[in-house]
């Protein structure tokens, strides 16, 4: 903390020298800081910790370095059922599509809560994606015959929403 106050009172200085170097120190405590909570959360074993750590980079850092890391946990086979906070916090990078087709893959083959969610994300994303990709993505919903009961109506959702896509 007291590296943080001397960092805070060379920003406050008129040597252009000193605010470079002390803006250079924050990104470099930033990026070290994002790293050791990664790595927190990747080796917890206590969901409830795992979820306070991801929402914190989320909510604090906005650092797409997390990315990888929560589609790792989302579909990793031990925490099936118990990921539906990690799916959240996946949403606030989705204004990309990028993450469309592993959000499908998540409504497809994941429990209610999770796909839930990750309809949500898809429902909220801007920009919209092109036609080719609604096709696609519609063509590949189609194929699905089976369908566990509490998501028949996430997948209707999904059709529905991607068929308007295309009209």
């Amino acid at each position: 903390m007291e590296e943080l106050k001397k960092v805070e009172n060379l920003l406050k200085s008129q040597n252009t020298q000193q605010i470079e170097d002390s803006i250079k120190s924050l990104i470099e405590l930033k990026n070290y800081s994002v790293k050791i909570m990664l790595n927190a959360l990747v080796e917890t074993k206590d969901n409830k910790i795992r979820h306070e750590i991801a929402l914190s980079i989320v909510d604090n850092f906005k650092d797409e370095r997390i990315i990888p890391t929560l589609k790792e946990l989302i579909i990793d086979k031990k925490l099936e059922g118990k990921n539906a906070i990690l799916v959240f916090a996946l949403g606030e990078y989705s204004n990309s599509t990028e993450l469309l087709d592993f959000l499908v893959e998540l409504i497809l083959n994941k429990d209610y809560h999770t796909a839930l969610n990750a309809i949500n994300i898809i429902f909220s994303m801007i920009p919209q994606f092109n036609e080719e990709l609604a096709t696609n993505l519609l063509n590949k919903v189609e194929l699905i015959k089976i369908i566990e009961d509490d998501k028949v109506e996430i997948i209707q959702d999904l059709k529905l929403f991607l068929k308007n896509i295309l009209e």
